[in-house]
């Protein structure tokens, strides 16, 4: 009877530990401004990210860390990525078959001069094997943005825009770099077109490997640009281009979601009197002729009274490792303008959708500083990873590299870190006047508000993802609100500040 009881205890630990799911945050402190960029994870769900600054030049050389944590987000090993006497720009890590790392990025001067590219190989534990770099003409000028695709054969595709100073504008140019597992450089290819400017914010492969699309922008000459899918053949050959609507402009993601349809995640925008939207916008496109099939919006009008907007991550908007837990990430807040240190409140988020795009918790945190998101990670667990940066204007003017997991739950628990919140709504502005916003996924939720009495002084429903309240009437004074489901559970409580 023991054995049997013994064996069924390890059948359920066996269970256990096969769907365990791990929440943690990882916000080192340093000296200097820093950011995380990206990051991979192995077959044990060890997690392998780099942090650098945001700037770089022979002034102030950036200097990239690589840090593995492990599956519960302990750190394990770092390891110091330093040039000497050049600058280093680390854009992106890949776990090989053997589960060793491959980090790629570029090294020079300065920002004026990142002209090599530079391939390093690193063991498990992030001991160095060997590094290779590769001098290329087409980076003596400035350096506009460096990114680093796996491609179905396995090689790795470097591809930069670069920036030709002139006269009367800038010129922006494109070109790719294929590089085997072994860090050789065995391809380049260079679209210079002196009258056409393109330059791409994402680029993937065709899963059959016979095609690439570009996802960016174009112009000719001095004229405004155009927002385009560019298509390329599998030698990286451009064919031709279609445009993307008007109303997506910038920091675009893109992932093949099967064979014939990919997902694309862009900012959105959209001019009117006084009021303009700008959102997270996100579409599901035929791959053979690039037209939508379906389009959705994430987010806030932003109007003259102040209300939060919603901005794609900088980098990677978009994973997912199961078609049905699409994560869509990005940053809210009043002011998404790129002065990271101001005083700004700004929260990271994320929603979890699934295949028809379709909500099925969306989530907020931060607010007590000014955060940052720059890419994401949905993992193996089904659960996503969330980099950034993060700046508290009380206690310094540094910022800070920040990054949260989160179970497929949205769920992030910590006994050790009981003043940092999920929010599954956000409430502002707080302090406020004469309206309140509330901005979140809504499922049979309503809202409470109470004096500092206890006494209750509204009360509604929440019909959708953007609620307005009007509070001309209310004193001034602390109120205290409550989210409830409609079996009475309370979701959310805080304070709120009437002027």
């Amino acid at each position: 009877m023991k054995t049997l009881r013994l064996i069924t205890l390890l059948i359920s630990l066996i269970v256990f530990s096969a769907h365990a799911q791990y929440s943690w945050k990882y916000n080192p402190k340093t000296e200097t401004n820093d950011y995380f960029i990206s990051a991979v994870e192995d077959s044990n769900e060890n997690i392998f990210t780099i942090y650098t600054t945001p700037t770089y030049s022979s002034s102030q050389p950036a200097k990239p860390k690589i840090v593995k944590l492990n599956k519960l987000g302990i750190v394990s090993t770092t390891t110091d990525v330093l040039m000497q006497d050049s600058a280093l720009f680390l854009a992106n890590l890949f776990v090989l078959n053997d589960n060793s790392i491959l980090a790629v990025g570029v090294c020079g001067i300065d920002n004026q001069n990142l002209n090599t590219i530079w391939v390093s190989k690193f063991d498990n534990n992030l001991n160095l094997i060997w590094t290779k770099k590769h001098l290329n003409s087409y980076f003596n000028t400035e350096l506009y943005n460096f990114e680093v695709l796996k491609r179905i054969n396995g090689n790795f595709l470097a591809y930069n825009t670069y920036i030709i100073n002139t006269n009367t504008y800038n010129q922006y140019h494109t070109c790719f770099f294929e590089i085997d597992v072994n860090g050789n450089l065995i391809n380049t290819v260079n679209n210079f077109n002196q009258n056409i400017n393109r330059w791409f914010y994402d680029l993937v492969e065709k899963p059959d490997g016979n095609a690439f699309k570009a996802f960016g922008r174009s112009r000719q000459t001095n004229t405004n640009s155009s927002n385009l899918v560019m298509r390329y053949d599998s030698n990286l050959n451009f064919i031709d281009s279609v445009d993307i609507p008007k109303e997506y402009y910038q920091f675009y993601s893109a992932k093949y979601i099967s064979n014939n349809k990919y997902i694309f995640v862009g900012q959105t925008t959209n001019q009117a009197q006084n009021q303009f939207t700008n959102d997270i916008g996100m579409t599901l496109t035929d791959a053979n002729s690039d037209t939508l099939l379906q389009s959705k919006r994430y987010g806030k009008v932003k109007s003259i009274f102040g209300d939060t907007i919603e901005f794609a991550s900088r980098n990677n908007a978009i994973d997912f490792v199961d078609s049905n837990k699409i994560y869509v990430t990005g940053t809210s807040g009043f002011n998404l303008n790129v002065n990271f240190t101001d005083s700004s409140k700004r929260w990271f988020c994320v929603a979890q959708l699934d295949r028809n795009f379709a909500i099925k918790w969306k989530k907020y945190f931060g607010g007590d500083g000014n955060y940052f998101s720059m890419s994401s990670l949905a993992t193996k667990d089904g659960g996503v990873l969330l980099m950034g940066l993060s700046h508290y204007p009380n206690e310094t003017e540094q910022t800070d590299a920040f990054m949260i997991k989160l179970d497929a739950n949205g769920i992030y628990n910590s006994l050790h870190d009981t003043n940092f919140k999920i929010y599954n709504y956000l409430l502002y502005p707080n302090p406020g006047n004469n309206q309140l916003s509330i901005q979140g996924f809504s499922n049979n939720t309503s809202i409470s508000i109470f004096t500092s009495n206890g006494s209750l002084v509204y009360e509604t429903e929440i019909e959708n993802s953007n609620t307005q309240i009007n509070t001309r009437n209310f004193k001034s004074g602390i109120y205290f609100y409550q989210f409830k489901n409609n079996n009475g559970e309370i979701l959310q409580s805080g304070k709120w500040i009437r002027e």
